[in-house]
């Protein structure tokens, strides 16, 4: 079979001019940094044709000569060596969490697409599929803060393409195109709550029989190191208001235990290690007891404890999730939507009640490792006026009335 039905060659064979079976017009074919390319000149006519691709050939080794970028890159080679340059000048939490969505997501959707290939069109593709992909996994609708996250995250990735002349044109995206994918999103923020000081009780109460009937009625010494130990990980996790993958990440060594006469001024100094990087963390009584059982348990079942071992060294999912619908807490109702409870509910319990206790939003984010306008959009706007009615009615010095 006949593949060219013409060709013409200059620049002593470099440049072929040729005119294939499966198309009417002239193409020009040349080989160049280490590939071959070909450009239709979308005419008929030869001279014209000729002009067209002379042009196209020299402007190829115009930019080979400048050391300009000449063939498209496939989207996952090129998020590497962002992810790369980043590390290497931009070190940070937010550096590492664009790593992970990655190789969690955009190497997935993406894969080999070619970068110059990538527009609005794709983009729409990919949040309907990572919505469709969220909802299959989780049962449940995708937050749309996840979205705006991750839109960020590939809109500074096409910035720096098309500023490194990876990206022909510059693609600008929009939180907005979030709103053209017609479902699937809910706008509302967290649908998790914390827990008040009434169910928190409940739960422990909860919690502290199924321990004693894992020996009473069940006679399992598995169950009850297994219950014993999520009890351990509520009362700490409640306490310290760290984040659960903070709470997995702590190691013995990044504990220093702070002992006093008075039990309830007793207090972990933690160094916490998780999304936003390393910081100081001070917790509360509680969570100085329950790291204290927790060792009593080890000791209990001979288990060593090393420096370097983690404190909670499993997911407490499976466990979490019976105990909350034993206790019928796993979900409430509130101004016509259903809140959620989980693992995170013991940070928004910490964080909801050291605001009801008056602690200032400096003192908070600093210790939780967040900001100001986070507690602002996930916590406090969960926490009922009628919560802050003693602090709100009572004045301490009527003498500053000028009565």
């Amino acid at each position: 079979m006949v593949y060219y039905l013409e060709q013409h060659k200059f620049f002593d064979d470099r440049l072929n001019i040729v005119k294939k079976v499966s198309s009417k017009f002239w193409i020009g074919r040349t080989f160049i940094d280490g590939k071959s390319t070909e450009k239709s000149s979308k005419t008929l006519d030869f001279k014209k044709a000729k002009k067209i691709i002379f042009k196209w050939y020299q402007s190829l080794e115009y930019k080979r000569d400048e050391g300009i970028i000449i063939h498209d890159i496939q989207f996952n080679k090129l998020f590497k060596k962002y992810i790369d340059e980043r590390l290497l000048n931009k070190n940070t939490a937010f550096t590492k969490n664009i790593n992970i969505t990655f190789n969690a997501y955009f190497k997935e959707f993406f894969h080999n697409r070619k970068i110059n290939t990538i527009a609005k069109k794709t983009i729409l593709e990919f949040i309907k599929w990572r919505i469709a992909k969220f909802k299959k996994k989780n049962k449940r609708e995708m937050a749309r803060f996840t979205l705006d996250g991750e839109i960020a995250m590939l809109s500074g990735f096409f910035t720096w393409c098309y500023e490194n002349e990876y990206k022909s044109k510059q693609l600008r995206l929009s939180k907005r195109w979030i709103g053209e994918i017609k479902s699937g999103v809910k706008n509302e923020g967290t649908g998790r709550t914390h827990f008040t000081i009434q169910e928190y009780d409940k739960l422990l109460k909860n919690s502290r029989r199924r321990v004693i009937e894992s020996i009473s009625i069940h006679n399992n010494k598995r169950y009850y190191f297994d219950r014993e130990y999520l009890h351990q990980f509520i009362i700490f996790s409640t306490h310290a208001g760290t984040r659960v993958g903070e709470t997995l990440n702590l190691k013995w060594k990044d504990v220093e235990f702070n002992q006093h006469k008075q039990k309830n001024k007793c207090s972990l100094d933690l160094k916490i290690t998780g999304k936003v990087g390393t910081r100081d963390c001070y917790s509360y009584f509680g969570s100085y007891f329950a790291l204290s059982k927790v060792k009593e348990l080890f000791k209990q079942y001979d288990i060593r404890i090393s420096q370097n071992d983690y404190v909670f060294q499993r997911n407490f999912k499976k466990g979490l999730n019976e105990l909350l619908h034993d206790c019928n807490l796993k979900f409430v109702e509130e101004n016509g939507r259903t809140l959620r409870r989980d693992a995170k509910s013991f940070r928004s319990t910490y964080i909801s009640w050291m605001l009801m206790k008056g602690k200032t939003h400096d003192e908070i984010r600093l210790n939780c490792g967040t900001s100001v306008g986070m507690i602002e959009k996930f916590y406090s706007k969960y926490i009922k006026i009628q919560k802050y009615k003693k602090s709100l009615t009572e004045i301490s010095n009527t003498k500053s009335l000028y009565l």
